[in-house]
């Protein structure tokens, strides 16, 4: 959650998961990240302080931008250990969306776990270049980008959807 500094429905739904206790499976391991975009989290502010939106510099650099950096290390230090990904996302800009599971057309895999996640819609739409999602394409990591509500409200209803969503997964994995 929280890759977008201002999107805090994602940081309520990992928020949730940890709370209840649901990062601690009976099989395997799950990683939880609230805040991946800590500096936007506290400034309420969708980028770094570098001015970077964070979900357009993947993988990043090593010695690049703040942004660029952080991407680069989240990329070499805990995509390689991800088997499936989970990315919790709102409308930008305060625009609202209805919660939604988006992926690109033709990935047949990601609209299985779509339909698993079961999200009252599934929309399809284009991969943005550096963005995670693509990123974990190039990496063969299959991934569910969720996205509800807008930026800068903690929505109980689009938290409630993620958490569920999260919660038919993690099932369908066994994890539970």
């Amino acid at each position: 959650g929280g890759i977008h500094g201002d999107e805090i429905n994602g940081v309520e739904i990992v928020r949730q998961l940890i709370s209840k206790g649901i990062n601690k499976p009976k099989i395997g391991t799950i990683i939880c990240m609230p805040i991946l975009n800590i500096f936007g989290f506290l400034n309420l502010n969708r980028e770094f302080p570098d001015g970077r939106d964070l979900n357009r510099v993947f993988p990043g650099f090593k010695n690049g931008s703040l942004a660029s950096r952080f991407a680069y290390q989240f990329v070499k230090n805990i995509l390689p250990v991800a088997d499936f990904c989970l990315d919790f996302h709102t409308g930008g800009a305060s625009r609202f969306n209805a919660p939604q599971i988006r992926l690109k057309k033709g990935d047949k895999e990601a609209l299985d776990y779509a339909k698993i996640f079961n999200a009252p819609f599934t929309m399809y739409s284009k991969t943005i270049s550096k963005s995670y999602r693509a990123t974990c394409a190039r990496l063969n990591k299959p991934i569910l980008l969720f996205e509800g509500g807008k930026s800068g409200d903690n929505n109980k209803e689009i938290a409630r959807q993620g958490v569920e969503g999260t919660l038919r997964v993690l099932q369908h994995f066994g994890m539970l």
